[in-house]
This record gives C-alpha cells, structure tokens and sequence, in this order.
C-alpha cells in the first residue's frame, strides 16, 4: 500500500492509484486513473517504474491493460507489447 499512498499524494494528476490482491495472493488488478495522458506519462517515468517496479519484475507477470483512450508511445517503451484492450474515450 506503500506505492498507492506515493502515488495519490505525490504525482499530481493522479486521481485514483489502487490495488486488489486476490486472497490466494496469485492475482490481482491494478486500478489507476489519471487526469489525462500527461499526467500518465508523468506516471510512467516516474519512480514507480524507475525505482519501485523493477525490485518486482520477476515477481508479477502483467496479462492485459484495459484503456479509455490512446496510451502514451512511452508505455510501449517501458511495457513492451502488452495486450491492450483500448475502450475509446
């Protein structure tokens, strides 16, 4: 909950940053929602990726992202290919 906390209150335009962790602890989901596309690159290099992310890159496997609206080139950059399921917003 540490990353959620950083997140809400230190990346302006962050407007939602929550995570749900099944009781097995073998999935979960990522809830973000930013004010706009800025403001999720602003995520996207922030310290999360540059610093948090990569202590957990052999520990979680990231299956899909659901979208509303075009991601920045960025995340392709940091995330790879990632199936994307872009709802137009």
């Amino acid at each position: 909950m540490v990353c959620c906390e950083f997140v809400s209150g230190h990346e302006e335009g962050t407007l939602a940053y929550d995570w749900y962790v099944a009781e097995d602890k073998a999935s979960g989901k990522l809830f973000e929602v930013y004010r706009d596309r800025d403001a999720f690159e602003t995520h996207l290099l922030g310290p999360v990726f540059t610093e948090i992310g990569p202590k957990f890159k052999n520990a979680v496997t990231w299956l899909y992202i659901d979208s509303f609206g075009p991601l920045p080139e960025v995340f392709y950059d940091i995330l790879g290919a990632l199936p994307n399921r872009n709802w137009p917003g």
